[in-house]
Order: C-alpha cells, then structure tokens, then sequence
C-alpha cells in the first residue's frame, strides 16, 4: 500500500507537476490504477486494439443478458464471460449497490441489511460458481463504499476476493458519485439499482 501510495504521489508530482484540481482527483486516480495494473505489460499501445480484436472475435451479448442471469444475477453473467474468454479474462468485477439485495442472496437465510450490497457470502457465490465452472484463475475484484475496515472485516471472514475498489474513500470531501447512463433516446436502459430520476435544478443543454 505504501509502494502504490508513492508511486501515485511521484506521479501526480512528475507528470502533472503538482497541478490536480480536487474536484478531478477521482480521475486521476482512475488513470493511475490503470497505468499501474499494466506497467509489466508489454503491450500497453495496443490497447484499443486489443479491445477491437475481443469484440470482433465473440458473438455479440445484450447488456440485459448480462445483467440479468436468474437464478443467480452475479454468477450467471459471471461464468459466460468465463466461458466467453477462457484464459484471456483476468477477472470479474461487482459492485452492487448497498440499497438491493444480489438476487444470489434472495433466498438466503438472515437479515435482510446483513445481505444488501456487497458481501463475503456473495463473493464466495460467485468464487464457488466460477470453480464449478473450471475457471479457478478468474479473479474476484469488488468495489463499492471499501474503506480500510471494511475490507479488514472481509479479509477477517476469508472472503474469497482478490482486489478492492477503494477510490472514494481515498478522497477527502463530499466528492463520492457516479456518472450511470439510465435513458438513451427516451428508452430507459438504467442497471439494476440505478433509475431515472428528474431533477428540477437541472436543465438540457444542446
């Protein structure tokens, strides 16, 4: 954590000169995280290639299929991207919101408020969906209000994750939000979790 702490420091303070605007520090940590999770790879220009080269070479998915799996909304999309991939998929990524319920957990005995969000039982869902699966070496990331103590109490219950999303709890201020689209051309396409919701402080700008 130190390391990766210098390192984005050294950064920030050679790259840009020390010039961050705190309204934007989510950003740069954004482009810093991916910097560092591919600084050992030795193709880092082909990016966009590669991306064009994955889409090419796989039958299209309908991001409602991905989205909505039953029974379980997690594993399901989980394991076809798996399936999809084989070896080229690093890992898979959740990020259910802390006001729902993972349909996986639905059905699962407890109280309610110990099943919302983002759970070790959820992540040991899909660990054991993608082991049944035969892929062992799919990572499990997730993300989604992790601070340090909330990720010492996964860690504290074996949680089967291998990388947390910290970014917001690495910003000072209220600067925590998210830029989901919920409406293309009038038609609703919000993800689970996410609704259009009409704000008169706002107003459209051509």
């Amino acid at each position: 954590m130190h390391k990766v702490a210098s390192l984005a420091k050294r950064w920030l303070l050679g790259t840009h000169q020390g010039a961050v605007d705190d309204a934007h520090l989510a950003s740069y940590l954004n482009e810093f995280v991916f910097r560092f999770n591919r600084r050992r790879s030795r193709s880092r220009s082909l990016v966009f290639y590669r991306v064009l080269e994955l889409a090419a070479g796989h039958d299209p998915a309908r991001y409602r299929d991905l989205i909505a799996s039953p029974p379980n909304r997690r594993a399901g999309p989980a394991v076809a991207v798996a399936d999809a991939l084989a070896d080229r998929l690093w890992g898979v990524r959740f990020d259910t919101s802390e006001a729902i319920v993972d349909r996986a957990l639905e059905d699962a005995p407890g109280d309610r408020s110990q099943r919302t969000g983002v759970t070790p039982q959820l992540a040991r869902s899909v660990r054991q969906a993608l082991d049944d699966g035969g892929h062992r070496d799919v990572r499990i990331v997730v993300s989604g209000g992790f601070d340090a103590a909330r990720i010492e109490r996964f860690e504290a219950e074996a949680a089967p994750v291998d990388a947390y999303g910290v970014g917001s709890s690495l910003v000072r201020g209220a600067n925590n939000f998210t830029a989901d689209i919920v409406r293309v051309n009038g038609r609703p396409c919000a993800k689970v979790g996410r609704e259009d919701r009409p704000n008169p402080r706002l107003r459209h700008v051509d």
